[in-house]
């Protein structure tokens, strides 16, 4: 009778669906319970779990490999940089391919201590080290507020309707978090071939 994870989505044809642990909802039960602010922290960069065996392919040092292994025996991989965003503070500081090692120092090889420690530092600089095809890199970037990355209000006008343009959306775009995003064209854009989806710079 005790609620274990959260539903987050599925996949009708396949009869499967995706869960999210509930440690990140409990922090925000508590906090939303005390009239806290639910602060969420964003690196506008996508890490996906990957195993050894492919961090070994993108030049994961043995000794490093051993290390992390000793401190964390359960675990069977580390988190690698897939995308990140264009115009945001890890552009030009972290690549697709980097493997997540160190933050200030602590090692961090899972979603839910890399979510715990930017939720708590948002605006911040956090030191980052990583790996890039065997080399230790250090970075420093800073944390941004993802709720200032989310848009909460629109304008409708001659049938239009248009927000900021989100994260997600710019991530799909693969353009910085900037401009005005046609959700819905109506009449008055429509006329004029702005279609569904542009992004009003």
């Amino acid at each position: 009778g005790r609620a274990v994870a959260l539903n987050a989505g599925g996949a009708s044809q396949a009869a499967s669906s995706f869960y999210l642990p509930l440690d990140r909802v409990v922090r925000a039960f508590r906090l939303i319970r005390d009239h806290q602010p639910v602060s969420r922290g964003t690196l506008q960069t996508v890490f996906v779990y990957t195993p050894y065996d492919e961090l070994r392919r993108l030049g994961l040092s043995e000794a490093l490999e051993t290390e992390t292994r000793s401190a964390f025996p359960r675990q069977t991989g580390m988190l690698v940089a897939r995308e990140v965003q264009p115009g945001s503070s890890a552009d030009g500081k972290l690549s697709p391919g980097d493997i997540l090692v160190k933050i200030n120092g602590r090692m961090v090889t899972e979603f839910l201590s890399l979510e715990s420690i930017l939720d708590e530092a948002v605006g911040q600089t956090l030191e980052i080290e990583v790996q890039r095809g065997g080399e230790t890199l250090l970075r420093h970037i800073k944390v941004d507020d993802l709720h200032s990355l989310t848009p909460d209000e629109f304008i409708a006008f001659g049938d239009a309707v248009l927000h900021r343009l989100s994260y997600q959306m710019a991530r799909h775009l693969n353009v910085p978090v900037k401009g005005v995003y046609v959700a819905n064209p109506g009449f008055m854009l429509g006329v004029a071939a702005i279609p569904k989806g542009a992004v009003i710079t």
